[in-house]
């Protein structure tokens, strides 16, 4: 399996990617506050005797404190005291999380030690109500990132176990596999090639509605409206256009389960470019509000100096260009607004999901 959007691949079988779970993940993600996490995981599994074993793959560009610490397979570092850092970890992550919902409580049955080209990585077995799960948190390229794998047996009874820790030794075998996998520069054009068509209609279509409205003389209300929406639409398109970290973080946000279509598959282009349509609706809408609001505050004296000779001062001592172009004046203020919601929008966007030094360990659920 190659997530080329993130440049990981790994050797998934016996395990099948699992479209239905991984779509109704979404759902999850959405009612829990986590759409942007659960868009970015793949879900695969694996059926043994009749039992589900399900694994989550997912991907973030920041590591968990624990990966400071790091036994060497040479045998140079002090074990102990990784093992316990580790352990400790481990106790503070199962007392403080409580699943997507914050219902479950967690009973540690494991803690493991695994090798992925000579580093060690950690990982947690443990069970609730809702079964079993092991979770491994590995880091790739040596510090870009890291890779995160849950593996759930949630239909298996504690008797059963033995059949888990039987399935565990693909468990082991599936992250040992995960490498590095750095996509050509073809590659990376049509990997981006949605994005850029997506926000490119958007832009065009607000642009070309504004101009109708305008033209058939449509109310003030809905002319302001579309202004600000065609500045915020224009500004992201000139923001994705010039800045590198936005570019690479609206890839991750797109679904991981997309990587399943070779980049150059029209099916993966045509949906990646609507996706990109909705994105501001679907996605980015609350950062659009704190944008927005950002945007008002920032240029409140303005905005009440323009209101006021508008809508204020006596229409004799007002400049005839300025009686004649109230609209145009409103207007082109409605489309500064947008574009300035959009840069704030953007930074806490980059700051909440880029720059945060978060822990990958903690931040998805089965």
């Amino acid at each position: 399996m190659w997530l080329p959007r993130f440049e990981v691949s790994f050797d998934a079988a016996p395990f099948r990617v699992w479209i239905a779970r991984t779509i109704a993940f979404w759902g999850i993600g959405l009612m829990s506050g986590n759409l942007i996490n659960a868009l970015r995981t793949v879900v695969f599994r694996w059926v043994v005797d009749g039992s589900v074993i399900s694994f989550d793959a997912y991907v973030w560009n920041f590591e968990s404190p624990v990966r400071g610490f790091s036994i060497d397979q040479g045998g140079a570092s002090d074990d102990r005291e990784v093992f316990t850092e580790y352990r400790r970890y481990a106790n503070k992550w199962l007392s403080t999380h409580r699943g997507t919902f914050g219902t479950l409580i967690l009973k540690a049955k494991g803690l493991h030690l695994i090798f992925v080209e000579g580093r060690s990585q950690f990982g947690l077995t443990y069970t609730s109500r809702l079964g079993w799960e092991r979770r491994y948190a590995v880091t790739i390229g040596g510090g870009q990132g890291e890779i995160g794998f849950v593996f759930a047996a949630t239909d298996f009874h504690e008797f059963q176990m033995s059949r888990f820790c039987q399935a565990s030794l693909f468990f082991d075998q599936i992250v040992k596999s995960a490498r590095l996998r750095t996509p050509s520069r073809l590659q990376e054009i049509l990997t981006a090639a949605p994005a850029l068509i997506g926000k490119t209609a958007l832009c065009a279509g607000v642009a070309w509605w504004a101009l109708r409205v305008w033209g058939e003389g449509g109310p003030l209300r809905l002319k302001l409206l579309l202004a600000f929406f065609f500045g915020y639409c224009f500004a992201d398109l000139a923001q994705w256009c010039t800045r590198w970290t936005y570019r690479e973080l609206l890839k991750t946000i797109e679904p991981a389960l997309w990587d399943v279509l070779a980049p150059a598959n029209p099916f993966r282009l045509l949906v990646g470019a609507a996706f990109h349509v909705l994105c501001p609706v679907l996605v980015q809408w609350l950062w659009l509000m704190l944008g927005t609001l950002m945007a008002l505050g920032q240029l409140l004296v303005p905005l009440l100096t323009i209101l006021w000779i508008l809508f204020g001062a006596k229409a004799d001592s007002m400049p005839e260009w300025i009686r004649n172009n109230q609209h145009m004046i409103l207007a082109a203020t409605a489309f500064v607004v947008g574009s300035l919601a959009n840069f704030h929008s953007v930074r806490f966007m980059i700051r909440r999901y880029v720059k945060r030094g978060s822990e990958s360990f903690d931040d998805m659920e089965v």
